[in-house]
């Protein structure tokens, strides 16, 4: 069964539930809840759930066994002499955890937290109705929560731009960098996170002009994928990630590609530059926008490219919300929430959706001697 005919019911009845008398409090406890839900079920799951949950499973109990004086020793050959290209972040993380637990459960849990807690963060403070946040957490689940699930360390690194974020919108770009060097430490793509850093400080008029630029220049990027590709991996001296750009292109994901761009379209038909100009925070979510839109379609080349565009397509979850509420007015608005959430639940259970499974049910692929 499909754990998804359980957790869209839950996100819809408990809003509906709590948004019968919608405020900002009744809003932060909808996010607690879903919240506690999505990182349980990613806590709770069995390796059998996740493309990369057993590698990263079994890696956790390696680097349980390992001295600190190993860790340091791969650290200067990661940065220092190049001899190695794992970043060194995620294990220290787990190193760290492992001190306290050698449960992987508990583990993932903890590294959840990582994510949700600034997720939710996100969510709480540039939502203003629970439709929003009902919209958001849909389009998280159906798009976006296979990344958890798959047990991707990128996760952790991409909560802490969604940090970077909360930081540059207040204008304390120490903290913004900060926590983006913290990120690139755990999985180095997080650099990338520079480039909104960058966006933030041009003036709010021209971010529509940026927008039509990034559009423009869509067909570019899929006839130049794997250069791009290349270029983007010699630019942080990761030859690994490189590597994807000389593989043959794939094709495929038009669908994701397709999806990406009409959001995108629709976003610059809705928001208007004045808007932009008046309301900084508004501007700095705007600029995720032109970024996703010319960093997307890098997927037709290879899926493991999503990696690239998640750092920015992630804020859909906020900017299509704000942009269904200043293209609908009443019931129009209230109509568009609901067709789209509906599409949303039919596409991801299409196919009969991810099988989920808790570990308690699979104990045969558990160490036996966790």
């Amino acid at each position: 069964m499909s754990i998804n005919l359980i957790i869209f019911p839950l996100i819809i009845f408990l809003g509906i539930f709590l948004g019968a008398a919608d405020s900002p409090r009744n809003r932060k406890i909808f996010i607690y809840i879903v919240s506690a839900i999505l990182i349980l079920q990613t806590a709770l799951r069995s390796l059998s759930v996740g493309s990369d949950t057993e590698s990263y499973y079994i890696h956790y109990y390696d680097v349980m066994s390992m001295r600190w004086s190993q860790i340091w020793d791969e650290f200067v050959g990661r940065y220092f002499y190049r001899t190695s290209q794992d970043d060194i972040g995620y294990t220290i993380m787990q190193r760290f955890i492992s001190a306290f637990t050698d449960s992987w459960p508990i583990f993932v849990f903890a590294c959840n937290l990582i994510f949700f807690i600034p997720l939710g963060k996100l969510m709480y403070r540039y939502s203003s109705s629970m439709k929003q946040l009902v919209f958001a957490y849909v389009l998280y689940v159906s798009m976006f929560h296979i990344i958890s699930l798959s047990g991707g360390r990128q996760l952790y690194a991409i909560g802490l731009t969604i940090f970077a974020f909360l930081y540059m919108d207040r204008g304390r770009y120490a903290w913004s960098i900060a926590c983006m060097l913290l990120g690139a430490a755990i999985h180095m793509s997080c650099l990338l996170f520079v480039l909104p850093i960058l966006l933030s400080r041009l003036n709010p008029k021209y971010l529509k002009t940026v927008h039509l630029v990034s559009m423009a220049l869509v067909p570019v990027v899929l006839l130049f994928t794997n250069r791009i590709i290349i270029l983007m991996g010699a630019a942080v001296g990761m030859d690994k990630y490189s590597d994807y750009g000389t593989e043959e292109v794939q094709g495929g994901a038009t669908t994701f590609i397709g999806l990406l761009l009409l959001v995108s379209v629709f976003c610059y038909l809705a928001i208007k530059k004045e808007e932009l100009v008046s309301k900084r925070s508004l501007a700095n979510l705007y600029l995720m926008l032109p970024l996703f839109t010319v960093l997307g379609p890098l997927i037709y080349s290879n899926g493991s490219m999503i990696r690239i565009s998640m750092y920015f397509h992630l804020y859909m979850m906020l900017l299509i919300p704000l942009a269904i509420n200043r293209f609908f007015n009443g019931f129009e608005r209230t109509v568009a929430y609901s067709l789209i959430i509906i599409v949303l639940i039919v596409l991801s259970l299409r196919g009969g959706g991810l099988i989920y499974h808790f570990y308690w049910q699979e104990p045969h692929l558990m160490y036996a001697n966790e």
